[in-house]
């Protein structure tokens, strides 16, 4: 999505909010697949693949045992233009690797769950040195379909401080991607996790979490994704947009306990360049949340932590059209180049090297027990350029306010700028 495509999205929605669409219970059936609606990214970098007609079945029978060859046989027979069934129970007890394998539908309408060998999984899962995630299944190829109804179970609680952070379902490599009508259940780590993927659709997805750093989705040098319309109850970002997203749109999402809607964090690691571009989110209902809107950068150095340092960008981020419910004070719209640095004379003293500009926040809509309802801190004003608030109507009792560092208060209209 270039630029002006994106600005044009976000011309300003006043009046009423958008009803925020909250999904039921997945249907069982249903091959179409979904289309963005009502935003989409444009065409991105790269044109979606030829769809190939699915001509071949392949079902896959539970064994009692370790499910994970059975599944891979069944796609590599599939391979080049079919449908895997997985109507039943399934354990997947083995690291089961569906990469390389094209024009296949994972039709899921039973239930798949991570088998419990944890001291299996500690060295035998696929590892990302970023943030340590690691996952113990992954899908790509082009033109991907993974759909049915079914649930797939992480067996999270075997995984909280095993210092292993296991993602429940990661794309890598995907071309031509659609995840839809699907629950997620239970994750040790992030629920979805979209890496070096292009044109990519998520619709109508549940998810329940009760871990810490149950992300709903995690975006990674990806391009033109879609996450749309679903549910999440997690302990979390709901999403978190991480280096190299870009032309991205979020919508319709009901979002519970979580962390926002987040670009971030980025600038963690020294000697990275951290890029997030043309982000459009619109249409959130955020509950019970620590966070609303959130953009976080690590600063140029953090007292003792060893991180911090990161160069990048952040630019042209749109969040259009929130309705907030009890959200924690200062933290219904936040910015930071502060991250994890809680003292701000120390964030000052090591400016963030990673940039923003171009940010929008507006539309915001819902209830706070807080008239202090945000916070957007750079640590230069040279870092920080066109930060933008409009049409802030959050029910407060009183005027609006919002913490402001190295901020242009012209810009923020809606609320009182403070002066921290």
């Amino acid at each position: 999505m270039r630029v002006a495509v994106l600005l044009a999205l976000a011309s300003y929605v006043l009046g009423a909010p958008a009803a925020t669409t909250i999904v039921g219970a997945p249907p069982a059936t249903g091959t179409a697949v979904p289309t963005p609606s009502p935003y989409h990214p444009g065409a991105g970098s790269v044109k979606p693949p030829a769809v190939v007609a699915r001509t071949k079945t392949c079902t896959v029978t539970a064994t009692g045992g370790d499910d994970g060859p059975a599944i891979k046989a069944a796609a590599l027979a599939c391979n080049g233009g079919g449908r895997v069934i997985l109507a039943g129970t399934y354990s997947i007890q083995s690291f089961t690797d569906l990469r390389g394998i094209s024009h296949v539908d994972y039709v899921i309408s039973g239930k798949i769950s991570m088998g419990n060998t944890k001291a299996y999984w500690l060295t035998h899962m696929l590892l990302y040195t970023y943030q340590s995630a690691a996952t113990q299944w992954v899908f790509g190829g082009t033109d991907i379909r993974i759909y049915g109804g079914g649930t797939i179970d992480g067996n999270g609680s075997i995984w909280p401080s095993s210092g292993v952070r296991p993602v429940l379902l990661t794309l890598d490599g995907v071309n031509g991607g659609a995840v839809w009508n699907i629950n997620l259940n239970n994750a040790g780590f992030w629920n979805n996790l979209c890496a070096n993927s292009t044109n990519v659709i998520y619709d109508n997805i549940h998810i329940t979490a009760t871990n810490k750093n149950t992300d709903g989705w995690d975006t990674y040098k990806s391009d033109n994704v879609v996450i749309q319309n679903s549910v999440i109850s997690n302990g979390d970002d709901c999403v978190s947009f991480k280096p190299g997203s870009t032309n991205m749109v979020v919508q319709g999402l009901s979002c519970t306990g979580s962390h926002g809607v987040s670009v971030g964090s980025l600038g963690q690691y020294i000697g990275s360049n951290d890029i997030v571009e043309n982000i459009y989110v619109y249409n959130i209902y955020m509950a019970n949340a620590e966070n609303g809107a959130r953009i976080k950068v690590w600063p140029g150095a953090t007292g003792g932590t060893g991180t911090g340092g990161g160069t990048g960008q952040v630019q042209n981020i749109t969040y259009d059209t929130f309705t907030v419910s009890n959200v924690a004070k200062k933290s219904d719209i936040v910015l930071t180049q502060c991250y994890n640095e809680s003292d701000l004379t120390a964030c000052n003293a090591n400016p963030s090297k990673v940039t923003i500009k171009d940010v929008y926040f507006k539309n915001f809509y819902g209830t706070s027990s807080s008239t202090s309802i945000g916070s957007l801190e750079c640590s230069s004003t040279s870092l920080c350029s066109n930060i933008n608030t409009a049409n802030i109507q959050i029910s407060a009792g009183g005027t609006l306010t919002v913490d402001c560092h190295n901020m242009v208060p012209s810009l923020l209209q809606s609320v009182t700028c403070v002066q921290v």
